[in-house]
């Protein structure tokens, strides 16, 4: 069945594609994490920095209200980010099923087709066995 296996391609096809942006999100959201704790390490580094000097102390709380909101915007969106991830982990999982139905309706059509043509093999060899018998028969 020709259509059959253009329609099992078609679904790897597109198997393949959600697992690819899946695997995008995640880095991305693999990204973000490593920028929130390079974000971190850095306020802890000005933190130090600034317990020991006066002068960095009052400029410190500048530095701090500015990491704190790239911190909520980083928040922010890794959370959107994990949403998506979550609907493309949905699409990955519904177009894996949607291929699975195609193989195994193409599995049983095989199976079909190879009992079809193991059946037709025994009747020849069963032919050919009754005709030898009635030829040993006839001598």
């Amino acid at each position: 069945m020709k259509g059959l296996n253009t329609l099992i391609r078609l679904h790897k096809w597109r198997v393949d594609e959600a697992r690819r942006k899946l695997a995008g999100l995640e880095g991305l959201g693999e990204d973000v994490r490593h920028r929130m704790s390079a974000l971190d390490s850095e306020a802890e580094v000005e933190r130090g920095v600034a317990s020991a000097s006066f002068e960095s102390r009052r400029y410190f709380d500048g530095f701090a209200r500015v990491v704190l909101e790239r911190r909520a915007r980083l928040d922010r969106t890794l959370s959107d980010l994990l949403a998506e991830i979550e609907l493309a982990r949905e699409d990955a999982a519904a177009a894996f099923r949607e291929l699975k139905k195609y193989e195994l309706v193409e599995a049983r059509r095989s199976a079909v087709e190879r009992a079809a043509l193991e059946q037709w093999q025994q009747r020849q060899l069963d032919d050919m066995g009754i005709e030898r018998f009635r030829r040993n028969a006839a001598n």
